[in-house]
């Protein structure tokens, strides 16, 4: 994820590991503001992917077919 985001954002890789760090934490604190569950918890999601392993295409693929089976599409 540092790669991608140093890539995209023309960071080093120091401070694309930094903003990353920052990001995380500001999502944690706003899920934990507003649902009062742990960010990153398995327990609190429908869905849970590691998109690294399949990549972001066939991820995109894997939601939309789940999707269109939940909602009869």
């Amino acid at each position: 994820m540092h790669k991608k985001v140093s890539e995209r954002d023309n960071l080093s890789k120091e401070n694309a590991t930094r903003q990353v760090r920052k990001v995380n934490q500001e999502r944690s604190a706003h899920c934990k503001y507003f649902t009062d569950t742990d960010w990153g918890n398995a327990k609190n999601y429908n869905l849970t992917v590691k998109s690294n392993d399949i990549g972001y295409e066939k991820t995109a693929e894997l939601i939309e077919i789940l999707f269109k089976q939940k909602f009869s599409l």
